[in-house]
């Protein structure tokens, strides 16, 4: 294979698909609630027992079973490897499964609401899942290996925003003063 990325990027890739389709299955279920706004406290609670048991139940174990495989990858590999076969195939079946149940009303817009609201946030937060995965594995955003800059290095015109600075005006001499032209004033009576 010519183009291949390593498991970092495959990570990255997973948790922007998880939280694209989250956010997007999240729309139709605002969409749908706000069209059907009974009980609304009721479906808050309905909702948060979707997200429960489709997190805890089916999403927490595809993420760690699909991390777990990409972290044992070596080498470039294909970009849309974060998934095997049979998750490929389980997706595309979920996708079309949601695509016929709303074009042919199969549910009503009360379950469609409650059950796409609690699965969307299980997707989302999946999808955090993974690009939290993908950090932890990039050892350059590690809290280790972050090195805070010397005090020589804070001084230098490099730190000083001289631009974005108004002008000091000194007590005595109304002149201004800016951090590079700073001079002792002295204490001439008059």
């Amino acid at each position: 294979m010519k183009f291949g990325v390593n498991k970092k990027v495959l990570l990255y890739t997973a948790g922007c698909v998880w939280i694209f389709a989250g956010i997007n299955i999240l729309r139709i279920g605002i969409v749908t609630w706000l069209n059907d706004t009974h009980y609304w406290l009721f479906k808050i609670g309905e909702a948060t027992i979707v997200f429960l048991l489709f997190f805890n139940l089916v999403f927490k174990r595809l993420f760690y079973k699909h991390s777990e495989r990409i972290s044992r990858k070596n080498g470039k590999h294909c970009p849309f490897s974060f998934f095997d076969v049979k998750g490929w195939i389980i997706m595309i079946f979920m996708i079309a499964f949601g695509i016929t149940i709303r074009a042919l009303h199969l549910l009503p817009n009360s379950f469609i609401s409650v059950f796409y609201t609690g699965l969307s946030t299980a997707l989302i937060i999946t999808g955090f899942l993974f690009l939290r995965q993908a950090i932890i594995l990039n050892s350059q955003f590690s809290i280790l290996n972050f090195q805070f800059p010397s005090f020589s290095q804070i001084n230098s015109a490099a730190f000083l925003p001289l631009i974005s600075m108004p002008p000091k005006i000194g007590p005595i001499r109304k002149l201004p003063l800016t951090p590079l032209a700073a001079i002792p004033e002295t204490n001439n009576p008059g």
